[in-house]
């Protein structure tokens, strides 16, 4: 018993003193969605998608320009020509800044207690979100900013239909 408790201590001992900074002393890479941006959705500012059965082509054109800068969360929305309903509350913030390349939108969309993130530049002629982080691709989109608002619309991810959501901005 006592040289197998020497034989047991010794192997500690020599565990100790093996490399530091291993593989698994790193830190796990974040998911690439939670990497994409530090935005935090709004959680004191739930919001629901409701259905409309009015055809998105009889909506009132948003006509683009100068897209206001700050962060924003959802206040309300609705969908058309079709869009799934959602089923759960959700909390939504977007932050629009001006980068090197051009304006950039940064999300967050909080629901069913996990956080998805994107981030995307918007483009012009045609005027659409291209996507550079947390999804690929383009969208076409349509929008119109100012007097602290920002009211979006985008095809629905499930590629049926269309969401058609206002932002507030963010007071500070």
């Amino acid at each position: 018993m006592r040289a197998y408790l020497m034989l047991v201590v010794s192997l500690v001992a020599l565990s100790a003193c093996g490399p530091t900074g291993t593989a698994t002393d790193a830190p796990e890479a974040p998911l690439v969605a939670e990497a994409c941006n530090s935005v935090e959705p709004n959680m004191a500012v739930p919001a629901q998608m409701r259905g409309n059965t009015t055809p998105s082509a009889n909506l009132p054109a948003l006509t683009g320009g100068s897209m206001q800068r700050g962060l924003y969360d959802l206040a309300r929305g609705e969908q058309f020509d079709g869009a799934p309903s959602w089923e759960d509350t959700r909390h939504i913030s977007v932050l629009v800044t001006d980068t090197h390349e051009g304006t950039t939108l940064d999300w967050a969309e909080r629901s069913n207690d996990a956080t998805m993130r994107w981030t995307a530049r918007l483009e012009t002629a045609p005027t659409a979100l291209s996507f550079t982080c947390g999804r690929t691709g383009t969208v076409p989109i349509t929008y119109v900013s100012g007097n602290g608002e920002l009211h979006l619309r985008v095809p629905d991810p499930s590629g049926t239909g269309m969401l058609d959501m206002v932002f507030v901005q963010r007071p500070g």
